[in-house]
Order: C-alpha cells, then sequence, then structure tokens
C-alpha cells in the first residue's frame, strides 16, 4: 500500500505542462504520458477500444 503522506513528504508534486494533473516531479505524467512537452508513452483507457493519445 502506499502511503501518500510520506510520498508527498519525500517527493516534490508538480503539475504537468500538457494536461494539468498532478505528477511527481521529473516522472512521466500518468495521465497524458508526456515529459517535458514529448509524448513518451501512450496510454490505452479501460475500454480497450480506445487510445488515448494527447
Amino acid at each position: 500500500m502506499l502511503n501518500i503522506k510520506r510520498m508527498v513528504a519525500e517527493h516534490k508534486i508538480s503539475v504537468c505542462k500538457n494536461c494539468g494533473a498532478k505528477k511527481l516531479s521529473h516522472r512521466v505524467c500518468p495521465v497524458c504520458g508526456y515529459y517535458k512537452g514529448k509524448q513518451i508513452i501512450t496510454i490505452k483507457s479501460k475500454n480497450k477500444d480506445k487510445v488515448v493519445d494527447a
């Protein structure tokens, strides 16, 4: 189980410049898959028929 209080205390939380979601600093955004303005990963939706390509 992830301890959110510990994670916030040890890591900086930033805002994704692409979608505005909260994410850990220096990490790929788990919502849109972007890092430093470049798409790093493609996020698939739970429906498996739709690919979210921001």
